[in-house]
């Protein structure tokens, strides 16, 4: 065992470099180096120890790989060939990136009832807060060719054991398409926030697209008076990518 004195700087960074022999992904690493700090500010705060070698040592992750893609990925994603088995998986797919990136679960729950005229609104089952977006004719076509049953408008993953079984489905299917090996259905979601914001949408706009939570009963109404602007920025999504 060692004491708290004996892990400083030099030390870190040799225990860094064999854990690399091994691990080499600096997230995978960062754990182990994450809960040695954990011990460290534990010790502080019972009076153990008043040494901190992380003030010297800093735990660097590796960056995210992005999950976004690109209008013009987007448009050949959706514009390339695909087999049968594929083709309901690109479906839904496409559903969620027109939908503003609605998750799977999202998906799963809508009614026939939250179509209201031309919109659609539900509660996103992550944050529980209101979305309301607009509908275009290619999301009606899709509604119309997997139609629901029970009051469901869609009728994804009625043959799966739930919804991480479909999502395992979803992303094993779409991968490779259009050659994009690492497409999953989070994709839709990242790709839809990227290219808004590429057109030049706030943070604030595409966050109300996307159903991020919002603090205040205020929020209600703030929602309310700004569904123009989501609904002129989703709309120049599907322009942007061929779907408007």
């Amino acid at each position: 065992l060692l004491s708290f004195d004996e892990v400083d700087k030099d030390w870190l960074t040799r225990f860094d470099r064999h854990l690399a022999k091994t691990a080499p992904s600096a997230n995978s690493r960062n754990i182990h180096l994450r809960n040695i700090r954990a011990a460290f500010n534990a010790g502080i705060d019972d009076d153990l120890t008043s040494a901190y070698p992380f003030r010297r040592f800093k735990i660097r992750p590796d960056p995210t790989p992005s999950r976004a893609l690109t209008a013009e990925q987007v448009r050949a994603f959706l514009a390339a060939p695909v087999s049968d088995a594929q083709r309901e998986f690109r479906d839904c797919w496409e559903i969620s990136f027109l939908l503003a990136g609605a998750n799977v679960c999202d998906l799963l729950s809508l009614r026939t009832r939250d179509v209201d005229g031309a919109h659609i609104g539900f509660k996103r089952q992550k944050t529980g807060q209101p979305v309301r977006l607009p509908l275009c004719q290619r999301l009606l076509e899709l509604f119309a060719q997997y139609k629901g049953e029970d009051g469901y408008l869609l009728r994804f993953g009625t043959r799966y054991a739930g919804e991480e079984e479909y999502v395992r489905h979803l992303n094993r299917a779409v991968k490779g398409i259009a050659g994009l090996a690492s497409v999953s259905s989070y994709y839709a979601r990242y790709s839809f926030a990227s290219i808004a914001s590429e057109l030049g949408w706030t943070d604030d706009v595409v966050g109300l697209c996307l159903g991020h939570a919002k603090k205040g009963v205020t929020s209600v109404y703030i929602r309310a008076n700004r569904q123009p602007q989501v609904d002129a920025c989703v709309r120049s999504v599907w322009e942007a990518v061929g779907r408007g």
